[in-house]
């Protein structure tokens, strides 16, 4: 797949998810529905412009670099019902420290049910993923699996066009 980037956009914090809000990821055809977006989702998904090609997306966590987490990209059209874009189940923490003072995902990668996902590890520097969003409105970023004790995991996304 071929990434022409004409434009991009600056990195933006769309969620960040306690260890304590960890979610389960959509499974009800009711969750996946617009009208469900549209209701209970409208504080955590990520609009996206109708240039927009697609998104590189990291995580920086808050309490520790040795950390893992695991999360959950779905994607909607307009109107339309949720689809998977794909789960990145393993984001390891770096030493490459933030402005925040927080942590960088060092390493991502995708499962295989990642429809468009595309690993970029930076051993060292900041790790991330980049996708597809051709034919989508609406990122949401579900955090689903946080290992430290304590702290918060921010996910940052980029779009691109």
């Amino acid at each position: 797949m071929g990434y022409g980037i004409t434009w991009q956009a600056p990195w933006t914090k769309i969620r960040s998810v306690a260890k304590a809000d960890v979610e389960t990821a959509l499974v009800a055809a009711t969750q996946c529905t617009a009208a469900y977006r549209r209701v209970n989702l409208a504080d955590v998904w990520f609009k996206l412009e109708e240039r927009t090609s697609g998104l590189f997306l990291t995580c920086e966590f808050t309490n520790d670099a040795e950390v893992n987490a695991a999360v959950v990209i779905w994607g909607y059209a307009e109107n339309g019902p949720a689809v998977l874009m794909g789960t990145v189940s393993t984001i390891a923490g770096g030493a490459q420290v933030s402005a925040d003072s927080g942590f960088w995902a060092e390493s991502m990668a995708p499962n295989d049910d990642a429809q468009t996902v595309t690993e970029v590890n930076c051993t060292g520097r900041v790790g991330y993923v980049k996708f597809d969003t051709l034919g989508y409105r609406y990122i949401y970023v579900q955090v689903v699996t946080i290992t430290q004790a304590t702290g918060t995991v921010n996910v940052w996304v980029r779009p691109w066009g």
